[in-house]
């Protein structure tokens, strides 16, 4: 509420208020009503253009794509070698990924006493992962490893598996490991084909 004592500034004319009298309070008020009818006459225009400020304003804080994102480490870049074959000790050899492969096998399906087809696409991601990271530790550097796990429930079926690949037979090679329990048979099958 306006009074006469907290009106000591300048009113609307720019004349200071001495805050005497009830008149003066009452020039003060037209004008401070005339200042603010002036602030709040907008242009539709004006008003369209502060809302769709404040929209795009609110659009960019809540989406993701705006926020600082982690800057992308460098990548080193190699020279090419100019190889097209691989050197003579770090050819695939099938014999020694299969005495790898084989303990593995062994150990992560021995306490697999039934199949269960939920938990069997957990198994065999797992399996994956752990075989290829395993023949990748054997040091094979200029191939590319290729993993494939089949499961199933051990019963009184036959199953025949097959696979073709367009590769060099000179560079490229496979390996093919077994195993089964009374439950479950796994059938592992590893490409490594030679890229320069």
């Amino acid at each position: 509420m306006l009074t006469v004592s907290n009106l000591k500034k300048l009113d609307g004319t720019g004349t200071r208020v001495s805050g005497n009298s009830e008149d003066d309070v009452a020039s003060v008020r037209s004008s401070a009503t005339a200042v603010s009818n002036r602030s709040r006459r907008r242009s539709s225009w004006y008003i369209l253009k502060n809302n769709m400020h404040l929209a795009t304003r609110r659009l960019t804080r809540s989406t993701p794509w705006r926020q600082q994102a982690e800057p992308e480490p460098t990548r080193v870049k190699f020279e090419n070698t100019y190889k097209m074959e691989p050197d003579g000790e770090i050819l695939f050899r099938h014999m020694s990924v299969e005495r790898e492969v084989k303990p593995i096998l062994e150990k992560h399906l021995a306490h697999e006493t039934v199949y269960s087809p939920n938990d069997s696409g957990r198994l065999t991601a797992m399996l994956t992962d752990v075989i290829k990271d395993r023949v990748k530790e054997l040091g094979f550097k200029r191939h590319k490893i290729v993993v494939q796990v089949v499961l199933g429930s051990q019963g009184d079926q036959s199953m025949q598996m097959v696979s073709r690949c367009l590769w060099n037979s000179d560079t490229d090679n496979f390996v093919s490991v077994s195993y089964e329990n009374k439950a479950i048979f796994a059938i592992v099958g590893i490409f490594a084909v030679y890229f320069e």
